[in-house]
């Protein structure tokens, strides 16, 4: 009986961890979601933009530059 009832415990705690991990996932589905849609729209402005563009990295390289910076 013993057995039984620690089974049955330790079900549901599984049972609740288990949710909360389907939550969790759910929620970075989400979040990496929206960030994609966020870099997609920065990209599409940073390319579409008449006006020369680059990004440069704290080291002073050059990452990115947009044709624009040539015309």
């Amino acid at each position: 009986m013993e057995n039984t009832d620690a089974l049955k415990n330790r079900n549901a705690e599984l049972i609740a961890e288990n949710e909360q991990l389907k939550e969790d996932a759910r929620q970075l589905a989400e979040v990496t979601q929206a960030y994609q849609e966020s870099q997609n729209r920065f990209q599409a402005v940073f390319e579409a933009s008449r006006l020369g563009n680059k990004i440069i990295a704290s080291d002073l390289k050059i990452l990115i530059l947009t044709a624009q910076l040539f015309l």
